[in-house]
């Protein structure tokens, strides 16, 4: 035991003065010591301590019969309405009166029943709708997209090196009489013209006051590519295409990206229409530029605004229930030949949606 004070009062006497207090003796450390001496000479290790190891103690959410209650309470209430306050009024008054039990839980407890039950607290946020995702034209659509995805991949320019930024050779027996694939994938933002951080630096005292104005909306679309980046031409390239003869196709602009302030005030919403001139006016004929010899392979998100469809298709909510107001012109269509409930002489048929020698009324009741 002498050995393990001197110890402590030399290890007491490297510390600040401000922790030395009244430590300088050393009896609690020795102690301390002595112990895990004694523990290592017995079993040839250290002596880890281990609070919080004592005995369990049974609680109320044990019993089966409040658990369950407890969980089917909670899961037929909608979404964000179950909370800790709501949780502990509802065991109190109604499920454990039920059950016989003369008890009641804090709200401290009903938060630590609720992590049991499997709920967790989480900031909001929009989620992924995944219900779909294995039907099995859906699985069979994905498998379609995964092989021609890696049939176009084995074309694929790739770079090697420390920084990557020496192209690699493709085997000529790859690509036979094909040409070489450039992936290009489309990138599509909206921002706040007054956005700031939502962290500052300030000095104590100090206080960020902001606006809650956030500006104008600003949408960006855009392309980016493994090989230049981003899809632009710099201004000699771009004044050498526009000047040149031979070029088919002229870039509208030296830069693919497309930049508008939709609003009210502002320039309309982003659509289909103004992606596929941004795709045929600028992004393909500066690819062909930057690419000469190459195959583009554009990559775009499952947008709805990527799905549109032909201002001549005909769909339901395009048309209008009475007559007059503006309608769309609907191209042609074909009577369906796989459906039973359409007469035999009637399939595969062409049927017309515009009947010039009738009336509104008599086309509306004819169709």
């Amino acid at each position: 035991m002498q050995a393990s004070i001197l110890t402590a009062q030399a290890s007491n006497l490297r510390l600040p003065p401000e922790k030395q207090g009244n430590t300088l003796s050393g009896i609690s450390r020795a102690k301390r010591i002595h112990k895990q001496a004694r523990h290592v000479l017995l079993h040839k290790e250290l002596r880890f301590p281990q609070p919080g190891k004592g005995a369990s103690h049974s609680l109320l959410l044990d019993c089966k019969d409040i658990y369950s209650s407890a969980f089917q309470w909670s899961s037929q209430q909608k979404d964000s309405e179950v909370s800790p306050r709501a949780f502990c009024l509802q065991v109190n008054n109604e499920i454990l009166p039920k059950l016989g039990i003369d008890q009641s839980i804090s709200e401290v407890t009903a938060t630590s029943w609720m992590l049991k039950l499997g709920f967790w607290p989480q900031t909001y946020s929009k989620c992924i709708y995944f219900d779909g995702h294995e039907r099995p034209d859906v699985v069979a659509s994905q498998v379609k997209y995964l092989k021609d995805v890696s049939e176009l991949q084995k074309h694929l320019q790739t770079y090697g090196g420390d920084n990557l930024e020496v192209p690699m050779l493709i085997d000529p027996s790859l690509l036979e009489d094909r040409r070489q694939t450039v992936f290009i994938y489309h990138d599509e933002s909206t921002v706040h013209a007054r956005e700031r951080p939502k962290s500052t630096w300030l000095l104590p005292g100090c206080q960020d006051s902001r606006s809650k104005n956030l500006g104008r909306l600003i949408h960006i679309s855009d392309f980016i590519l493994e090989t230049t980046g981003r899809l632009e031409l710099s201004e000699t390239q771009f004044h050498t295409i526009t000047q040149a003869q031979s070029t088919q196709v002229k870039p509208t602009s030296w830069d693919a990206a497309t930049v508008i302030y939709p609003g009210s005030k502002g320039d309309a919403w982003w659509d289909m229409n103004q992606l596929c001139d941004q795709v045929t006016k600028k992004a393909l004929p500066i690819f062909e530029a930057l690419h000469p010899g190459y195959q583009a392979v554009f990559v775009f998100n499952c947008s709805s605004a990527h799905g549109t469809y032909s201002p001549s298709a005909l769909q339901a909510q395009n048309m209008n229930l009475s007559s007059g107001g503006k309608q769309g012109l609907s191209q042609d269509t074909v009577i369906p030949s796989d459906d039973p409930n359409i007469p035999i002489e009637l399939r595969g048929t062409p049927q017309t949606v515009e009947f010039s020698t009738y009336s509104a009324r008599a086309m509306r009741l004819r169709i």
